[in-house]
């Protein structure tokens, strides 16, 4: 019985560090489209093009790796991914925007439309901004 026990409590911090483990993975860019089109079948990547300029990591600081512009019904939004989600995190809470995992979702706060989407197709929690206005 008392092997038993042990075997159990052993599986079990097992499948919580596995568990851990899954949760803290950052999202690819292909998932984040994926996740998006489960809620908006439309939802989809705009290629820069010649009235879109690529999004420039510049503006959003360190940890940034790529900018992308997204759309979601007729509304278009940035999205930033990091290196880790506290960067991601930090950019959301200095810029008043949402993000999610090591995504930020910028130009969204204040559009209920992409407020709710983002919400529902991410868990997207909202950043408190820093500044005072």
């Amino acid at each position: 019985m008392k092997f038993l026990r042990r075997s159990l409590g052993f599986i079990s911090l097992s499948f919580l560090a596995v568990l851990i483990t899954c949760t803290a993975k950052n999202v690819e860019q292909y998932e984040i489209i994926e996740l998006g089109k489960k809620v908006d079948p439309d939802f989809h990547l705009i290629l820069p093009g010649v009235n879109d300029l690529p999004v420039s990591c510049e503006p959003y600081g360190p940890g940034c790796q790529l900018g992308i512009r997204v759309q979601h019904q007729y509304l278009s939004f940035i999205m930033i991914s990091y290196l880790k989600p506290e960067q991601a995190q930090a950019a959301a809470e200095e810029l008043g925007q949402y993000y999610y995992r090591n995504w930020l979702i910028d130009q969204v706060a204040g559009e209920k439309i992409l407020e709710r989407f983002v919400e529902q197709a991410y868990h997207a929690q909202k950043g408190q901004s820093k500044s005072k206005h």
